[in-house]
């Protein structure tokens, strides 16, 4: 990963934020940042720190989850045709298969809580982000496609549960359990509308039950002051399922699969592919389905989807690593290929 310069500036009452070089002037905008730098303080973790503690956001080139919000690095016509024309063509070739096709874009964190939480130095050009770009050329383009983007259910959602102060863990990149459940929810009702299901949503509440060290807070080397809160939900899902992992020096989960416990669940077969964002909301998925298997879509097995002949395969992915979708079923594949640990 190529390093950012990052500069450090005080920001309201509690702490500093760090922007890319070049973004402002350091002589005139950054008075602090010699001041900081040499006591000590400055490193050069991707990462943005909010307008309220523990609020983080991520700077990283991994995905471009900065530039993605600030809309500095939208697609080409070119990008666009030839995400849309692989997507098409998985479309078309599970249709043959007679496998129903869902994508599901789920939103970055920046996307969400942005607009309440970036520092106002992080401008936002207007217009479309490339999100909206892309779903609006495959809804011209490839309308038979389905996709799932819960970004507007997120927002509407911020305030809706009592107890629950954020829908993403607020120093860390992913949603937390709440934020799971409204992207969950909205990616059900499409699957069971697609499928000729009616299915009522059942309705869940969330308890506090303790705290985590979030995923910036460790690149950062953050204090306890920067966990964040943990929401189980309540009552908790109701599956059964086993799991495999890569190797014994590699804890990814190659595949997890399990039936529903709920008498009520949609008789349903559903194999979901997805990046980590999956975990917070696989969880609802494996009560709401008959039966299922998740899989990591970096070891995504596209002869093992057809193989399993699911009613829906649904492939899931953040929005700031939209680009790979011209090389699916992922760039990871080749893991699948490693050798067992002895």
């Amino acid at each position: 990963m190529r390093k950012r310069n990052l500069l450090w500036k005080n920001l309201s009452s509690f702490t500093a934020c760090c922007l890319m070089c070049g973004g402002l002037s350091a002589a005139g905008a950054f008075p602090a940042m010699a001041e900081t730098q040499a006591s000590g303080m400055n490193h050069t973790a991707p990462v943005l720190f909010g307008t309220e503690e523990p609020w983080l956001f991520y700077i990283a080139d991994d995905g471009q989850p900065l530039e993605t919000y600030m809309r500095t690095n939208l697609f080409s016509e070119q990008q666009l045709q030839e995400i849309t024309e692989n997507i098409d063509t998985l479309h078309s070739e599970l249709e043959v298969c007679d496998i129903k096709f869902v994508l599901m874009i789920v939103p970055d964190k920046e996307e969400i809580y942005g607009e309440d939480y970036m520092p106002p130095e992080i401008a936002v050009a207007p217009g479309p982000t490339r999100t909206e770009q892309l779903i609006d050329y495959m809804e011209q383009n490839a309308p038979e496609v389905c996709v799932v983007y819960p970004g507007e259910a997120l927002k509407a959602a911020k305030n809706a549960y009592e107890g629950v102060d954020a829908l993403y863990y607020k120093s860390d990149t992913h949603w937390n359990y709440v934020g799971g459940y409204v992207g969950a929810v909205e990616l059900i009702k499409t699957i069971s509308q697609h499928t000729g299901y009616t299915w009522e949503e059942r309705p869940r509440t969330f308890e506090l039950t303790g705290t985590v060290n979030g995923d910036l807070q460790v690149m950062a080397g953050l204090g306890g002051s920067y966990n964040s809160l943990v929401y189980t939900p309540v009552p908790l899902p109701a599956f059964e399922s086993t799991k495999k992992i890569l190797n014994a020096k590699n804890n990814d989960i190659l595949w997890e699969s399990g039936r529903s416990l709920d008498e009520n669940c949609l008789p349903l077969s559903v194999y979901v592919t997805g990046d980590s964002f999956r975990s917070a909301a696989s969880c609802y998925l494996k009560e709401t389905f008959s039966d299922w298997i998740i899989t990591s879509r970096y070891y995504l097995d596209t002869e093992d989807l057809v193989a399993r002949k699911p009613d829906v395969f649904v492939y899931m992915i953040v929005e700031r690593y939209l680009h790979e979708l011209s090389v699916l079923p992922g760039y990871n594949t080749m893991a699948l290929q490693m050798p067992e640990a002895p």
